[in-house]
C-alpha cells in the first residue's frame, strides 16, 4: 500500500494515488494536492513524501 507522510503533521495516511512499486519508481509525482485526514490541512505531496507500507492489510 502506498502511503503518504504529511509534511505538516508528520503522520501517515493512505495515498490517494496507488501504483505498484515498479510504476512508482518510473513515475514522476510532484505537487499533487491532498487533504491530510489527520491534521485536516490541504497539502502538496510528491514522491519524497510517499513510501510503501508492505505490512499494511486492506
Amino acid at each position: 500500500m502506498l502511503m503518504v507522510k504529511c509534511p505538516k503533521c508528520k503522520k501517515s495516511f493512505t495515498s490517494p494515488i496507488q501504483l505498484d512499486e515498479v510504476s512508482f519508481r518510473s513515475s514522476r509525482i510532484e505537487n499533487n494536492e491532498a487533504k491530510c485526514p489527520n491534521c485536516k490541512q490541504e497539502i502538496l505531496i510528491g514522491q519524497e513524501d510517499m513510501y510503501f507500507d508492505k505490512g499494511f492489510n486492506q
